[in-house]
C-alpha cells in the first residue's frame, strides 16, 4: 500500500498505523479519520468515495472545557475543498489560525 510511503506526495509527515483498520494515519493531526471505502461512484473526470467511519481520533486537548470553542476551532483549522483548491475556514468564521 502506497499510503504508507512518506514521500508520495513531495511532503514529509509522521504516520502510523491506525488502530482499527490498515490505513496512515498523520501523528500530529489533532483530530483524524480511520474511513473503509464502502462503494466508488465515477463522476466526471473523478471518483466519488462513499466512507464507513470505524474509528475517530481526537488530540486529548480538544475533551474538556479548557480550551474555548475558538480555541479549539484554532487547534483543528478546518478546511472544506471545491474541486482542487482548499480554503481555510477562518475566512468564514473570521478567526486567525497564526
Amino acid at each position: 500500500m502506497t499510503g504508507y510511503k512518506n514521500d508520495k506526495v513531495g511532503v514529509t509527515a509522521d504516520v502510523e498505523k491506525g488502530s482499527v483498520l490498515n490505513v496512515p494515519i498523520l501523528t500530529k493531526s489533532p483530530r483524524a479519520y480511520e474511513m473503509e471505502a464502502v462503494r466508488s461512484i465515477p463522476m466526471g473526470d473523478g471518483e466519488v468515495f462513499l466512507c464507513k467511519i470505524r474509528n475517530v481520533l481526537v488530540d486529548e486537548v480538544l475533551y474538556g472545557e479548557e480550551m474555548s470553542h475558538e480555541g479549539k476551532v484554532k487547534a483543528i483549522k478546518p478546511a472544506m475543498t471545491v474541486g482542487r483548491t482548499y480554503f481555510g475556514l477562518e475566512i468564514f468564521c473570521g478567526l486567525s489560525y497564526y
